[in-house]
Order: structure tokens, then C-alpha cells, then sequence
């Protein structure tokens, strides 16, 4: 018996998310996309691409309880997180899909909620993946690398073979961390730069090799 799962998008930033639930509905018809709900009250009652955008995300605690959600909010990590939060104390992890592109190769990979895959992501062997990541085209996750929750890998990023990545770190375009090295919580890897060393404190890096262009405070997880 087919069952097909209603779905509500937090976030109306980034239309090709709706592509990419096509793309999955294409393979195997899995998901009703209800609409979007978004917190800027100008944008309530415009539609994305034929979808409505319905009202903000209170209604998840009242008329859509009962749906499944994803995470499309990438203004920053720091407001990804926020919304991950809030989709947690609402809703069971069985009703947090990671939405994975059909053309990805996933074997060997484990997988935590909430994942955005795009098309032409590569996972190497033995991958660990926390909650709520969104990885654009051309992302290669390395074998082994673990990677943290919440964290955004722009287009073209390569965090290499048994890395580790915390929380919360966004990769601009094209930026690549080499094999082994680490990168803590909360950090900004800038567009094309190079992370040759472990870094262990946020901040932002940029340029090849990367070097610190400020630091971050650290957000509160709890």
C-alpha cells in the first residue's frame, strides 16, 4: 500500500527545494507538498513556484502537527538552528524526512534527520551525517568525515576524507577542507578558500591557504 506523506517547507528563501521533492516524487511518489511557512508576514499569501506560502511557523503546532517538515531556512546557520529547534519541540523525528536526491549513492552512509540533498552530492564510504545539513551540487563528503548538525555546504565544497566538521559551519562556494583536519563549531569558510590547518575556534577564514578574517562568538546550543 502506497502511503503518501503530506509536507510542509519552513522557509520560502530557496525554490529549488521544490525541484528537488519532484525529483524524489519522480522515483517514488512519497510526498504532498502542502505549502511553505514563512515568518515575514509580507510574503504570506504569495505562492512559490504554484505552492502557498500559508503563514508563519506557529501553525506547527496547530494545523499542521501532523505533517511531515523540512528545514529550508539557510539565511545563516545560526537561524537554520533556530528553526530546527523549534521543529524538534514539535514534531517526532519520524515526521523529519532527510530528503535525498535519487541519483545520490547513500550506501555506506549513516544519516541523521532533516537533510537536504541536492542531485550530484558524493558520500564517501563509511560518512557520518548529523541533522538538518543541506548539501548543494558538487558537494563530496569524504570518506569517513563526520559531520556535525546544521551546517550549509554551498555549491562545489569538499570536506575531505575523515574530517570532522562541528556544528553549525557554513562552506562558501568552491571551499575545500583537506584530509584529517577538523573544523570547530560555528566557524564561516569563505568562498574558494583552503582549510590546510584544524581550526579550533570559530571564526571566519578566508582565501588558499584560509586565514582568519575575525572570530565568532560561539552560539548557546541548549
Amino acid at each position: 500500500m502506497k502511503i503518501v506523506k503530506d509536507l510542509i517547507i519552513i522557509g520560502s528563501g530557496n525554490p529549488d527545494i521544490i525541484r528537488l521533492i519532484e525529483d524524489i516524487n519522480a522515483e517514488k511518489h512519497i510526498y504532498n507538498i502542502i505549502g511553505f511557512l514563512e515568518r515575514n508576514p509580507d510574503l504570506i499569501g504569495e505562492s512559490v513556484l504554484s505552492y502557498p506560502i500559508l503563514g508563519d511557523d506557529s501553525m506547527l503546532v496547530s494545523e499542521f502537527s501532523k505533517c511531515s517538515v523540512v528545514n529550508n531556512v539557510m539565511a545563516t546557520t545560526e537561524a537554520h538552528f533556530r528553526v530546527a529547534k523549534r521543529i524538534l519541540s514539535s514534531h517526532a523525528e519520524d515526521l523529519i524526512p532527510n530528503l535525498i536526491h535519487p541519483s545520490v549513492n547513500t550506501k555506506y552512509v549513516k544519516f541523521g534527520v532533516g537533510n537536504i540533498v541536492y542531485e550530484c552530492v558524493n558520500y564517501g564510504v563509511g560518512a557520518l551525517i548529523g541533522d538538518f545539513n543541506i548539501f548543494y551540487p558538487g558537494t563530496v563528503i569524504g570518506h569517513e568525515a563526520k559531520i556535525g548538525s546544521h551546517c550549509l555546504f554551498a555549491a562545489n565544497t569538499i570536506a575531505s576524507a575523515r574530517t570532522t566538521i562541528g556544528n553549525r559551519v557554513f562552506f562558501g562556494n568552491n571551499s575545500i577542507v583537506i584530509p584529517t583536519k577538523s573544523v570547530c563549531k560555528d566557524t564561516f569558510i569563505g568562498a574558494g578558500s583552503i582549510v590546510i590547518y584544524s581550526i579550533k575556534k570559530p571564526k571566519a577564514v578566508f582565501g588558499n591557504p584560509a586565514k582568519m578574517l575575525y572570530e565568532i562568538d560561539p552560539i548557546n546550543d541548549e
